[in-house]
């Protein structure tokens, strides 16, 4: 193939079906910023009260340090040490804020629940370091710290969650931070969630699915430490599944998740940008994954996907931006409406890169790679593959691809090894 100034890809009759109007229109980083900025302008921070009488009988039993702890408490700055009991007792009603106090720790034997709209959880005076307070999961039937479902307007701010894994070991259930649903407008800030037992970190939920929209709009999942997540032996899990429409993923770092360390459901008009993905230790299955079909139906519509980094220098990823469902598996159905600009790749442990089988009306333009390529093949559902390289397609209709790609066979890749 002769080199173009971008690869145009025809319209086949049988991509007329995947071109949708849904209603969505893409946002720019600009705006999204700004309503961040906005968003921070107007935190309250809330002040818990308790009574005096719980003050009293701690005087005789306390340490100092306690004591001082809970006089704090008693003036109204942040809840002290302890169980999920005292951060729910204080989510109780519309607006309610769950302030807890730098360096305490919460041992969970249920979840963190959210009850009502725009309630708040955050360490007082929201510290970005090890001082943020600590939510644990304590119970070896428990594997969701967190539930914001159904509730909009909440923020999850400044805090730490441990799933325990290594503790606790694997159990399949809820992510170990579970958002969205019929919520709107909900946003996760300056969080560090790690150790999840099961298949996800942090899952923000489409909830219901009407004409392929999902029913959870505008979150926002920003400047958030996320991982280790998994365990490369099978029991896989995610850093961010992300559902939600019109949202943005931002800023965010994604360290040793083992399945995706971004995985995109569709979420159509979402920006997934400046984040920075890296396999440290462990084997890595897909850095950002625009593979999935369901919920919405192929619905990526207005999805950007842009200037983020995915880096192997440390351990092997076998595929860095997947596009389409073939690249993961076999269904022979067909995404559309995504677009995937100026990402970077790099590291030595590096297999397929930008990977594409599946799609229609689909851009990718301005991708740099510096990655290296590395692997053995092994066939899978769909025969045998290629050897991984750095820009490749399989089945693409109707769409724009930089010069760069080439053809190749790439209908499950997951069979290559490093």
């Amino acid at each position: 193939m002769s080199p173009v100034s971008h690869l145009a890809i025809p319209l086949d009759p049988k991509c007329l079906g995947c071109v949708r109007s849904v209603g969505m229109h893409s946002r720019s980083l600009s705006e999204e910023s700004r309503r961040r900025d906005s968003a921070g302008l107007h935190r309250r921070h809330g002040m818990a009260v308790i009574g005096l009488f719980a003050l009293l009988l701690c005087a005789g039993a306390c340490t100092s340090s306690e004591l001082t702890q809970k006089r704090a408490y008693a003036q109204g700055t942040c809840i002290p040490s302890g169980t999920e009991a005292d951060i729910n007792a204080a989510l109780a009603g519309s607006g309610a804020e769950a302030v807890l106090c730098p360096n305490a720790v919460f041992i969970l034997s249920y979840p963190v629940s959210f009850t009502a709209p725009n309630q708040r959880l955050y360490t007082q005076a929201f510290p970005t370091d090890e001082t943020r307070a600590l939510l644990r999961i304590g119970d070896a039937a428990l594997t969701n710290a967190i539930n914001g479902n159904n509730q909009s307007g909440i923020a999850i701010q400044n805090i730490q969650v441990d799933g325990n894994r290594s503790g606790l070991g694997y159990l399949s259930g809820d992510a170990l931070i579970e958002i969205g649903h019929a919520g709107s407008n909900q946003s996760v800030q300056s969080i560090v969630a790690y150790g999840t037992r099961s298949w996800s970190t942090l899952h923000i939920h489409e909830g219901r699915v009407i004409g392929d929209v999902p029913e959870c709009q505008n979150a926002t999942i920003t400047d958030n430490t996320i991982g280790p997540a998994g365990t490369p032996d099978g029991r896989w899990a995610d850093g961010i599944s992300h559902a939600c429409g019109n949202s943005t993923v931002m800023n965010n770092v994604v360290t040793d998740a083992t399945d995706g360390a971004i995985v995109v459901f569709g979420a159509p008009g979402s920006i997934v940008a400046y984040n920075t993905i890296v396999a440290a230790t462990q084997t890595l299955l897909g850095g950002i994954n625009m593979v999935d079909y369901n919920p919405v139906h192929g619905n990526y519509t207005g999805t950007i996907v842009t200037n983020n980094v995915i880096d192997a220098s440390g351990a092997f990823i076998k595929v860095g931006i997947a596009m389409g469902p073939d690249v993961w598996s076999c269904p022979h159905t067909v995404n559309y409406g995504g677009t995937v600009t100026e990402n970077v790749l790099q590291g030595i442990h590096f297999g397929y890169g930008y990977a594409v089988n599946g799609v229609c009306d689909w851009t990718v333009l301005d991708n740099v790679d510096y990655s290296s390529h590395v692997g053995t093949v092994r066939a899978g559902c769909g025969g045998a593959t290629d050897p991984p390289d750095g820009f490749q397609y399989q089945y693409v209709e109707s769409s724009t691809l930089q010069p760069e790609f080439s053809y190749a066979r790439l209908t499950y890749v997951l069979g290559v090894s490093e």
